[in-house]
């Protein structure tokens, strides 16, 4: 790729505004600034007032026996593409779990109580749900319970604290303890069609793409550490958050690379 510099100037050149074309399959997530380090022969690209500088930079010797054949090692950015800001990622489900500290009879529960069901034979935990808010809680004889179903982190610490008055009432020992956001869902629609097979081929360290198996592709995120379910259609689910906040942060990080990838088609077009 040395053809693209110019003679006579062998550091920086400034180039059209396009996102970058990676064919490497070795890639690696910098913990600085989003960016990507490239191990093979690849021209970095920097965002400058203009469009984009092109710099080189010498790679590290290496030592190792199993040398690359390329002497340089160079890293690329994304172009910066900004959030619209009507695009949020909406929050589905949030999972939390609490200990109630003492052992339940499943059987005697699910006898005396409303909304529930008991099969052995399926889980070893009570299945009950209540209408306000829309939750669903699973009850296990350690007296562990896991809520799901929430919209919000309030309603599901709510949710948890009316099961354990349930609990409570039907002559058990119960308290609240050790209550933990475990897993939190987003979604949120780009509108637009994503090349699955290309975004797959440049984030393959981090990107599965089995189109027999799933129709999507799951992008494990680093930072924050998430799992990104990414459709053609335009459509992602973020999951394995901890908090709201890592969701939106995950949604920044992944939307120039979905940017970068956008199909010639749009949705109403296809449809």
């Amino acid at each position: 790729m040395d053809h693209l510099l110019p003679e006579g100037n062998e550091h920086e050149m400034e180039v059209e505004m396009t996102p970058v074309q990676t064919q490497s399959s070795s890639t690696i997530i910098s913990s600085k600034q989003n960016q990507i380090l490239y191990s093979e022969n690849l021209i970095p690209y920097e965002r400058g007032e203009m469009g984009y500088k092109i710099v080189r930079r010498p790679s590290p010797t290496l030592k190792t026996s199993d040398q690359y054949k390329e002497n340089t090692m160079r890293f690329a950015t994304f172009p910066h593409y900004r959030v619209p800001a009507n695009l949020t990622p909406k929050l589905q489900n949030i999972v939390s779990t609490v200990d109630m500290g003492c052992r339940l009879d499943l059987k005697a529960i699910a006898l005396q109580s409303k909304n529930s069901e008991f099969d052995p034979t399926r889980i070893s935990a009570v299945i009950m749900r209540i209408r306000e808010p829309r939750t669903t809680a699973l009850i296990f004889s350690s007296g562990k319970l896991v809520v799901t179903g929430a919209k919000s982190e309030t309603d599901s610490k709510l949710a948890a604290r009316k099961f354990a008055k349930i609990i409570q009432k039907l002559n058990f020992p119960a308290k609240f303890l050790n209550f933990k956001i475990q897993n939190i869902v987003g979604s949120c629609d780009v509108e637009f069609i994503i090349r699955l097979e290309k975004l797959d081929l440049a984030h393959r360290p981090f990107s599965s793409y089995e189109p027999e198996l799933f129709p999507g592709i799951i992008f494990r995120m680093i930072k924050p550490r998430v799992v990104v379910l990414i459709f053609a259609t335009g459509k992602i689910i973020i999951t394995g958050a901890k908090v709201r906040q890592e969701i939106v942060d995950a949604f920044e990080n992944i939307y120039p690379i979905l940017k970068s990838n956008r199909g010639k088609w749009k949705i109403r077009e296809l449809a």
